[in-house]
């Protein structure tokens, strides 16, 4: 599990990588830490205390192991190994456990899979598994980390564009 954890932190890493080298570097006071949620898959959602608001997005990486289907269904954040499909609305047709996230309360959702996946709608993010029939037969659970960072617009308002580089070293005129 340890070792799983250090791939998936140095994913997060190289995904700050590439944010940087798209916008610049990032003045390490926006930068937020990683937050960890055990996302269990007998919950219909669950709520992983992050918000994302105007501004920043949230990158997403997943692992573990889950059943959505009484056992008929091994799956990863990527969904089920066997082509099981689920019914949570706007990821209907999706793979069964599937990782999912929904910034309504559940109402819609959208998909995030094992990731690396970014996020830029507004609102607080809960996570669950494409499924949307019987939770009760589910088990297994998946570890989500989540950073939030801030978006290009945000870094760049008000003159903030002269502050950063490009991954070449260059400054940017606008």
């Amino acid at each position: 599990v340890l070792s799983m954890r250090f791939v998936v932190l140095r994913r997060l890493a190289l995904i700050g990588a590439g944010v940087t080298a798209l916008v610049g570097s990032v003045p390490s006071a926006q930068a937020a830490p990683v937050t960890t949620v055990n996302v269990a898959a007998a919950d219909y959602i669950t709520s992983t205390g992050v918000t994302i608001t105007s501004g920043t997005a949230a990158a997403i990486i997943a692992f573990g192991r889950a059943d959505v289907c009484d056992g008929g269904c091994p799956s990863g954040p990527r969904g089920s190994f066997n082509g099981a499909l689920g019914v949570n609305p706007g990821v209907e047709g999706q793979r069964a456990g599937l990782l999912v996230g929904t910034l309504d309360g559940g109402t819609t959702f959208f998909p995030v899979g094992a990731g690396p996946t970014v996020i830029t709608g507004v609102g607080p993010l809960s996570l669950g598994l494409n499924d949307g029939t019987d939770y009760g037969d589910n088990t297994g659970s998946y570890t989500a980390l989540i950073a939030l960072f801030p978006t290009a617009e945000v870094v760049c308002a008000h003159g903030g564009y002269r502050t950063l580089t490009t991954a070449l070293g260059t400054s940017f005129t606008n």
